[in-house]
Order: C-alpha cells, then structure tokens, then sequence
C-alpha cells in the first residue's frame, strides 16, 4: 500500500462530514411548503375544524393557528403590514378557539402542544426580523400564543 492516509483517518471525517450535512438546512430558514400558504388548504382545514367532533377541533384549530401564523410571516416579509394585522388577529381568535377546546377531552394533544410550539417559535423569529412599527402587534400576538401553548403544555401533562 503506498498511500499514507488509512482507513482509519477516513472514516471518523467522513462521517463528522456526513453529519454536518445531514444537520445544515438545505433551505433558508424563510423558505416553507408552499403547501401552508395556500388560501383554499387554509379555508378548507378552517371548515373541517368548525365541523369536526369537539375532541378533534382543538388539533385542527392549531394547524390554523400555525398555518395563519406562517400567511402573516410571509405577508410581512412582502411588506404587506395590513394583511398581515388581520391575519395576526385572526390568529389571536383561532387561538382562543384552541384555549375554549381544551376541555373537550381533546385527541392528539401532545401533538396540538407541539404545534403550537412551532407557531410560537416561527412568531418569534418574525418578531427578531419584523420593522418596529411591526413589532408591537407581533409581540402581542406571541404572548397570547405563548399563553395558549403553555396551557397545552399543561394539559399533556395532566393527562
């Protein structure tokens, strides 16, 4: 064998390589499904959760909130303040739809705090970046969001 490197000096860089990529995001941090955006997905999962068993609607009433959560995002990041002031309080409402929900012996409740915890995390990112005449409506829209998702928490735990 003439070559100086072994096998073994390979494989622990390959694999530190290999991890490193697996961990570092592909995407930007901005860039989302599409799916999520998407105003008839949105409408459509805002009748299902209005029609859906009482144990249900809390699960689906946080994807609105997340999927909401994700619109007002974006439509800050197109400068679109307004819209975006009316979806945050259209979430705040979806919000206390999940906060008069979790009473109802709720199903997927570990999955709904989880949820909701993305929401909250995405909010805070918004807020990091938002402009300060922006900031204000964000952050009251995180605290009421923190404020629900700490109440799931709570309910998973009880459960």
């Amino acid at each position: 064998m003439h070559s100086s490197i072994s096998y073994r000096a390979i494989v622990p860089s390959l694999t530190l390589s290999l991890l490193v990529a697996a961990c570092v995001p592909s995407a930007p941090a901005s860039s989302i499904d599409q799916n999520v955006l998407d105003p008839a997905v949105l409408n459509n999962l805002k009748v299902q959760a209005e029609q859906a068993d009482p144990r249900e609607q809390c699960f689906l009433y946080v994807q609105v909130v997340y999927r909401m959560t994700e619109m007002a995002g974006h439509q800050m990041e197109q400068g679109d303040s307004e819209r975006a002031a009316a979806t945050l309080a259209e979430v705040t409402e979806y919000a206390d739809q999940v906060h008069a929900r979790l009473g109802d012996n709720t199903k997927k409740l570990k999955d709904s705090e989880k949820l909701m915890h993305r929401a909250t995390h995405r909010l805070s990112d918004f807020v990091q970046h938002a402009s300060a005449e922006d900031r204000p409506l964000l952050e009251n829209t995180l605290k009421h969001l923190n404020k629900v998702q700490s109440e799931l928490l709570t309910a998973v735990f009880k459960h």
